[in-house]
């Protein structure tokens, strides 16, 4: 049996094991770019840990996300049920994001940009976007993940609308099933689930949405080398004039596209790796918020 790290909570260790052994159908590759063979056998039995911890909730999820959790073969143990959702509900750990990082590696999390954001850092940048008036209306979460912003919006903004998007239908499913065990109060029909790119997304969808918004969440580190062409040209035609090389990642086109649709009372809190504030396909971004006249512009920096 493989080693796994000291300091993986205890429910999240036996969950990999758990995940190892199922034995399961693989996923097919495009319901998570990057993953290997393997690894998509084990997020295949993900699936079923979903369904077992939101079973009411399964069939009003995106079809792609509720077939994920419906069609998976493995059975979740009741004792390990259990002691799952005692410790989502009590213990200060991100689980199931800590459970994907192990069966997942960094390599093949890089197709998607997929890396998780420690909470001291959720916590900092949801006191940021307390601070920011009036209340927002709706909260977008882009590259959802597991939900760790997610989650907070729906404590923070009780009234609020909040999507949660993401191209990866196993995150966002562990992302719904980890909101149906959330015991804190909130309004969990406010929470709607997207499974697509962010970037399709604000498109389409976000001119719809009235009132005061806010997109707050860590984009996906996806770099350059591992986006395709069809990829690169519908990113450039969301970010605009914002970015014109080729070379930049999706967390640079996130920022991009999203202060394209800004309107004056809307606000933005991402976390962005700091290639942008020095590289060339940064030169626009940094422009723009050089010369922001009529928004207040705070940037943090962190080694």
């Amino acid at each position: 049996m493989r080693r796994l790290p000291s300091h993986l909570p205890p429910s999240a260790a036996e969950l990999v094991r758990w995940a190892e052994a199922s034995g399961v159908p693989q996923l097919a590759p495009d319901m998570v770019p990057g993953a290997q063979a393997e690894e998509l056998q084990k997020l295949a039995a993900l699936g079923a840990l979903a369904r077992a911890l939101a079973p009411n909730a399964v069939e009003t999820w995106p079809e792609s996300v509720a077939s994920w959790a419906r069609d998976s073969p493995a059975e979740v143990p009741l004792p390990l049920l259990g002691r799952l959702v005692e410790a989502l509900r009590h213990e200060n750990k991100d689980i199931l994001a800590a459970v994907y990082e192990h069966l997942v590696s960094g390599v093949n999390r890089r197709r998607l940009g997929t890396f998780f954001t420690p909470p001291a850092i959720v916590k900092h940048m949801m006191e940021i976007c307390q601070k920011l008036t009036p209340k927002p209306d709706h909260v977008v979460d882009p590259g959802a993940g597991v939900g760790a912003f997610t989650l907070e919006a729906l404590r923070i903004w009780t009234s609020a609308s909040v999507a949660a998007v993401d191209l990866n239908v196993v995150t966002l499913g562990l992302l719904a099933a980890r909101v149906n065990c959330d015991t804190v109060q909130s309004d969990k029909s406010n929470l709607n689930l997207s499974a697509e790119n962010y970037l399709t997304w604000i498109r389409e969808s976000w001119p719809s949405l009235d009132g005061v918004r806010l997109v707050v969440g860590n984009p996906p580190y996806t770099r350059n080398q591992h986006m395709t062409r069809k990829e690169k040209q519908e990113a450039q035609q969301a970010a605009g004039d914002l970015i014109t090389s080729g070379l930049a990642g999706l967390s640079a086109y996130f920022m991009a596209a999203t202060i394209r649709a800004l309107r004056p009372e809307d606000a933005m809190c991402l976390l962005l790796p700091g290639s942008w504030c020095e590289t060339r396909y940064g030169r626009e971004l940094r422009e723009w918020l050089w010369g922001a006249r009529n928004r207040r512009i705070v940037a943090y920096f962190s080694q």
